[in-house]
C-alpha cells in the first residue's frame, strides 16, 4: 500500500510541475507578443516624448498598435529581463553606454531598455523616439515602424545602434 502512495504523490507532483511549467510558458508568449514594464506605465507618454514621429525621412515611427499594446501586461524587472535579454531584444544602460552594442530586429517588435544608473537617463532611438528611464528602471518599447538603421543615444551622446529589418 505504501508503495501506490508514493507513486499517486509523484504522479500529482509530476501533474502540477506540469500545469505550472504551462502556466509560465503561456505567459511568457503573451508577454513576448505584447511587451511589458515593470509595475508603471509602459510607452504612455508620461515621461516619453515622440517629437515628429510622422517624419518618413527621419525613418522615426513607432507602431502604433505595438505601443497600445504595451499597456495590457506589467512585468517585474526580472520577468522582462529574462524575456527580452533571453529572446536577444535587449539593451542595458551603464554610464550610458549601450550593450550589446548594436541589435537586429524585425519592425515593430518591443525591446527592452534597461538603464542601471542610479540617475534617469534620456534614451533616444534615431531623433524622433526619446524615452525617459528613471534610475534602476526599465521601458519595455517598439522598434520604429520603417526600416533602416537608428543610432541610439543616452542623454545626447551616442551609445548602441538598432538596425530596423522588415
Amino acid at each position: 500500500m505504501k508503495k501506490n502512495h508514493f507513486i499517486v504523490i509523484v504522479g500529482l507532483i509530476v501533474a502540477l510541475v506540469a500545469a505550472l511549467g504551462y502556466i509560465l510558458w503561456r505567459n511568457n508568449e503573451e508577454a513576448a507578443e505584447l511587451g511589458g514594464k515593470d509595475q508603471a506605465s509602459v510607452g504612455d507618454g508620461s515621461s516619453d516624448t515622440l517629437a515628429g514621429s510622422s517624419s518618413v525621412d527621419e525613418k522615426v515611427a513607432t507602431t502604433a498598435a505595438a505601443t497600445k499594446n504595451l499597456h495590457k501586461i506589467t512585468l517585474s524587472y526580472t520577468e522582462a529581463l529574462n524575456l527580452y535579454r533571453t529572446a536577444g531584444r535587449y539593451f542595458q544602460f551603464v554610464s550610458c553606454r549601450g550593450t550589446p552594442g548594436s541589435i537586429s530586429m524585425k519592425v515593430g517588435t518591443t525591446f527592452m531598455l534597461d538603464n542601471r544608473d542610479k540617475v534617469t537617463r534620456k534614451i533616444a532611438i534615431g531623433k524622433n523616439a526619446t524615452y525617459s528611464v528613471g534610475p534602476y528602471d526599465f521601458k519595455v518599447v517598439a522598434a520604429p515602424s520603417v526600416a533602416g538603421q537608428f543610432y541610439i543615444t543616452c542623454d545626447g551622446g551616442g551609445s548602441a545602434l538598432l538596425n530596423v529589418e522588415r
